[in-house]
């Protein structure tokens, strides 16, 4: 059994009653993608934190406002493991950005390079 499954301010209550779901079919489960993004709040948006960048523009740079914060990406993505360690998932790859975005391979690195300017 394979799911994404990023944690986020409207799900964390019950992220970890989701995640024990996914073995009701007494399968072994994978955790095909999670993660965290780089800047201070990117924790309480999950998978949307790419939000905080304009795609729009060439190349895409990150909006206003946002702060890098590489210990709370850490903290998280700590946290999650702990959890799918104790919930018995088989495997979990951290997702690193969208290496495949329609932009070119390699925008999620150049993301967290351009939060670092």
């Amino acid at each position: 059994m394979g799911a994404n499954l990023y944690r986020n301010a409207e799900n964390k209550a019950t992220c970890t009653e989701k995640l024990r779901a996914l073995h009701r079919h007494g399968k072994p489960v994978v955790i095909t993608e999670f993660g965290c993004c780089t800047f201070t709040g990117a924790k309480e948006q999950g998978g949307m934190g790419f939000t905080a960048v304009d795609w729009e523009r060439e190349p895409a740079v990150v909006k206003e406002g946002f702060v890098r914060c590489e210990r709370e990406q850490a903290d998280e993505i700590g946290a999650l493991l702990d959890l799918y360690a104790a919930e018995r998932v088989h495997g979990a790859p951290e997702h690193h950005g969208p290496a495949a975005h329609p932009r070119g391979p390699g925008v999620g690195r150049g993301v967290r390079a351009a939060l670092a300017e």
